[in-house]
């Protein structure tokens, strides 16, 4: 059995082509993205390393193997704190075919899973709807930017709670980020700032309103301090100081 592991720790043979390893999630550029698509150089073997983008936003050519590491990263939201953070989980069965089915698109293929088949008995049938894990004022803003007057009637094909739509909407209408405040907004300019930031609404509208002030790069600080744990948990959780 030590012979054994000793040969898989040996070095690969010397005729072996080298990787040529690519990253492919979301966030990349389109430039970056577009790699994959391109021919490795001569003599390398291609390896892409993805995350959930490339199970059914992207098909790409030639790929023959598949890894699937059974896990992903998924964004939770909590109603009860109001913070969005992402966790590392279980896919679902349904995430499962699909990883599977990225392999052999052009020519024979293989898929291989890091886990047994009574582990993957224990997978949810489906994952849940990323329209349900997102903070209701959040969705409530973009679809008013949308022009969506009623957003408690938007036809949604998973429809989110709608005492949580609601009251996301009175909220948004206090702190004046929405239609009917004519006097603190003059145009339409901080509605569409506000949604520009990935931080919470109210972050976001104190964050605004800082900024008239002349006190933004304080009010990042603070934020930032008082927001730590919520900052180390979402990677996508940056204020673009562009919008302003």
């Amino acid at each position: 059995m030590m012979d054994d592991l000793d040969a898989s720790l040996s070095l690969p043979p010397k005729d072996c082509q080298p990787l040529y390893c690519l990253p492919l999630y979301s966030l990349m550029s389109s430039e970056k993205q577009r790699r994959v698509f391109q021919p490795p150089p001569e003599g390398s073997r291609m390896c892409v390393i993805a995350t959930n983008v490339a199970e059914t936003s992207l098909t790409i050519g030639g790929i023959k193997y598949v890894v699937d590491s059974g896990y992903e990263k998924r964004r939770l939201y909590d109603p009860i704190t109001g913070v969005s953070q992402f966790v590392v989980t279980r896919i679902s069965k349904a995430s499962a075919d699909q990883r599977a089915g990225r392999s052999g698109r052009t020519a024979a293929g293989h898929a291989y899973r890091l886990y047994s088949s009574a582990v993957f008995q224990t997978f949810e049938e489906f994952s849940c709807p990323e329209i349900l894990n997102k903070p209701p004022d959040q969705l409530v803003l973009h679809l008013k930017s949308m022009n969506i007057v009623k957003v408690v009637n938007f036809p949604f094909p998973s429809a989110p709670d709608s005492e949580a739509l609601e009251a996301a909407e009175k909220a948004l209408d206090k702190t004046w980020c929405l239609e009917g405040h004519n006097e603190e907004r003059k145009d339409r300019s901080s509605y569409h700032s506000t949604r520009s930031y990935t931080v919470s609404i109210s972050a976001g509208t104190r964050l605004r309103k800082s900024h008239s002030y002349g006190e933004s790069t304080r009010a990042y600080a603070v934020r930032n301090s008082t927001h730590c744990c919520s900052f180390r948990a979402r990677a996508t959780n940056t204020c673009f100081i562009d919008s302003w």
